[in-house]
């Protein structure tokens, strides 16, 4: 095994996660769904919409992944609509920071999240 792989099952801990990414030279992949153009309509919001969530996913992962950014308020999932989740922040400058940070991060190999603003 590589150092910094992760065994297949193992929990992991995300700390500090912008830090890991400047060290080690690594950047999420950047993700996006849908028509490429829509983000550019939907001006900045304090709210961010998730998708490509895999259904295992839980608010409880969501909030150790975007507590980490100045800002956060809460998650807020749909259970009727598995894959999508709702991140708020104190403010558009704030959403957009973690945005940016987090987009395509792979919460599985196959998932990488789509993250846009929530429309208003």
């Amino acid at each position: 095994m590589l150092t910094g792989d992760i065994p297949p099952n193992q929990t992991i801990y995300i700390k500090n996660l912008n830090e890991k990414y400047k060290k080690e030279g690594l950047l999420p992949t950047s993700f996006r769904q849908g028509n490429p153009s829509a983000q550019e309509t939907i001006p900045p919001h304090n709210i961010l919409f998730i998708q490509n969530l895999p259904h295992e996913a839980t608010s409880m992962m969501l909030q150790v992944l975007f507590q980490q950014y100045p800002g956060f308020r809460e998650v807020r999932m749909i259970e009727a609509k598995p894959g999508i989740a709702f991140v708020e922040f104190e403010d558009d400058v704030q959403s957009s920071m973690a945005m940016q940070a987090l987009q395509g991060f792979k919460i599985t190999p196959q998932n990488p999240m789509a993250i846009t603003y929530a429309k208003k």
